[in-house]
């Protein structure tokens, strides 16, 4: 479903970054698959490449690595992820008992209330994830050529950017190699949206140009080009906008994305 903002939000200064957090999330899911793949061609390869195996050996070493803090990390999110969700059933509870909307009295009376389920985010990056970031930061800085260097450098600047922390971001996926390959694309549409959270949209399309550039992100195109159209409109080059909303829907009809993109190209031939 698509996210409709109000002419109030859309006019926030924040709307650029909120946009772009949210697009991120998909490509994150989606990146843990890229992942699974590698892993289970570097099984294979063991079997029938034997002059590879130094480098197969030291990917998987960093891939469990990698999953070693990733757990932690996850579970963490998770726990604060679960805390706000469960917080925010429970207050739409106690509003419905108090207005009698949604149910009936009877139902709302004899409803039980949602339990808080996790644990509070104090807020604070460090204090949350401490030890845990940091072992994400020594997979990168350990195997910087690896996939699991990128999965951690995903993983980890994702939650950075969430706390709005764009330049601890924007350093840890600078310090990632990269390739021609989707894990490498992902580096480069997150580093964007750090980018952009750094209210430096003029470099920020530029990355996500460079991550068009790879095949791999074909399916990814109409998010880069929503998120360039965004920007565009920061950089007041309202043509460039309009072309990039118009790509999102030729190239994603009747998607969540296509209805976002139709949104911002109304409000933007009206002025908002």
């Amino acid at each position: 479903m698509a996210t409709t903002y109000s002419k109030e939000d859309l006019k926030s200064p924040d709307i650029v970054t909120l946009e772009l957090k949210k697009g991120f999330v998909w490509t994150t899911q989606h990146s843990k698959l890229v992942l699974g793949a590698v892993g289970g061609l570097l099984v294979l390869g063991l079997g029938y490449a034997v002059f590879q195996t130094l480098a197969e050996q030291k990917e998987i070493k960093a891939q469990e690595s990698y999953f070693r803090f990733e757990k932690e990390f996850l579970k963490r999110r998770e726990s604060f992820e679960k805390f706000q969700q469960s917080s925010l059933a429970v207050e739409k509870f106690k509003t419905q008992k108090t207005t009698g909307k949604g149910k009936t009295k009877a139902a709302n009376d004899s409803a039980a209330e949602p339990k808080i389920e996790g644990q509070a985010s104090t807020g604070d990056f460090a204090k949350d994830y401490g030890s845990v970031a940091t072992g994400l930061e020594s997979v990168v800085s350990q195997y910087p050529g690896s996939a699991a260097s990128r999965m951690a450098a995903l993983t980890l600047s994702q939650t950075q950017i969430q706390y709005a922390q764009y330049d601890s971001a924007l350093s840890l996926l600078q310090k990632v190699k990269l390739e021609s390959n989707l894990l490498s694309a992902l580096i480069l549409i997150q580093k964007g949206t750090a980018q952009a959270g750094l209210k430096d949209c003029k470099q920020a399309v530029g990355t996500w140009d460079q991550a068009l550039m790879v095949k791999a992100t074909g399916f990814l195109a109409p998010e880069i080009y929503l998120k360039q159209g965004l920007c565009y409109e920061k950089l007041g080059d309202k043509t460039r906008a309009t072309e990039s909303y118009n790509k999102v829907m030729a190239e994603s009809k009747e998607t969540a994305l296509a209805k976002s993109a139709e949104q911002y190209l109304r409000l933007l031939k009206v002025g908002l």
